[in-house]
């Protein structure tokens, strides 16, 4: 079943593992949901055998049709990826941050198969400010993909 919850999150380095093992729980919840699987599928429907690059396109697609929007001031807001993809489909998906992008496309890409990594964005000595994803393509290797504020792009 899914759910939604505010949690609050602490500041420096031990909050930020903590952010991304609550990340990782929905990445793992959200690609082993049957209809969340169906859903990312229909997104790939009609491109070609191995076409990696268009799997990988479909899921940045999807993430483009979400609003850069920042958390509200003192909280953070991470999205459940099942939840969010049904907003997307459905027309009423509003805004999320680096955070909640990088969730939905870990969720999405790891239900097609595809190996994915975080990297984290410092400012001065401990400020966490960005997260963005690494997927494993298989020619191309660790290709980043960028969710910030100046939209969705793609390292290939």
């Amino acid at each position: 079943m899914v759910s939604v919850t505010i949690e609050s999150v602490g500041s420096g380095y031990g909050g930020l593992k903590t952010k991304v093992k609550k990340v990782r729980k929905f990445v793992e919840a959200s690609k082993r949901d049957i209809v969340f699987r169906q859903r990312v599928l229909q997104l790939v429907r009609g491109l070609a055998w191995k076409d990696h690059d268009g799997e990988i396109m479909a899921a940045v697609d999807l993430a483009q049709r979400v609003r850069y929007v920042r958390d509200p001031v003192g909280v953070e807001l991470i999205t459940d990826p099942r939840i969010l993809l049904e907003q997307i489909l459905s027309g009423e998906a509003a805004g999320e941050d680096c955070d909640g992008l990088v969730t939905l496309l870990s969720a999405v890409l790891e239900t097609l198969g595809y190996e994915t990594r975080y990297r984290i964005g410092r400012e001065g000595h401990e400020r966490y400010v960005h997260i963005w994803l690494e997927v494993l393509h298989p020619r191309r290797g660790w290709v980043p993909i960028e969710t910030t504020i100046y939209g969705v792009r793609v390292g290939f």
